[in-house]
């Protein structure tokens, strides 16, 4: 059903580059073709209608303010600071980002949400509280890091290539892939 109610084409209009194809440059091997989505801004959608609708007009711009992002109480958007630099040592899948009572927080599900199996050991879930890793991470850098903002603190990690490996108990620092 989202797939109906998000696809303008629905409408009964045409819709051209909703997933344009890239072919790789002459000068590397190959004749690969690669598609990515294209963002709405560069859809191009007729004027006139095309075939028969399936959805209303009025239906699918509903639908398109239902499945957007979710705006937090405030009407701000949410950031997430420490997002892609957080790992689970249990799994090895990176922590989701995730709106916890009004902050921003991170999880791992272990496989919950995944298409990879759960793992054999049954681990618990793991949550953890942006604040709170802001004030490990401090902890985990060297002493100069005291005063650093946690953008200052997400910079240095990514210019070394390090990412925060989390336990229920304990976090370290660890190369961001390792060998």
């Amino acid at each position: 059903m989202r797939a109906v109610l998000s696809n303008a084409r629905y409408t009964g209009r045409q819709v051209w580059n909703r997933q344009p194809g890239r072919y790789t440059p002459p000068h590397l091997s190959g004749p690969f073709k690669t598609q990515r989505w294209a963002g709405t801004d560069q859809w191009v959608i007729s004027k006139q209608v095309a075939h028969p609708a399936l959805v209303s007009e009025a239906d699918f711009v509903a639908a398109q303010q239902i499945t957007a992002l979710p705006a937090s109480r405030d009407d701000g958007p949410r950031d997430y600071r420490l997002a892609g630099m957080l790992r689970c040592r249990s799994c090895r899948r990176r922590l989701d980002s995730c709106w916890s009572h009004g902050r921003a927080a991170y999880r791992c599900r272990h496989g919950h949400t995944s298409a990879k199996p759960r793992g054999g050991g049954g681990a618990s879930n793991l949550y953890v509280r942006e604040d709170v890793m802001v004030d490990v991470i401090r902890g985990l850098l060297p002493g100069r890091s005291a005063g650093w903002t946690c953008l200052q603190m997400v910079q240095h990690l990514r210019r070394h290539r390090l990412v925060v490996s989390c336990a229920e108990f304990a976090c370290s620092l660890e190369p961001m892939f390792p060998a």
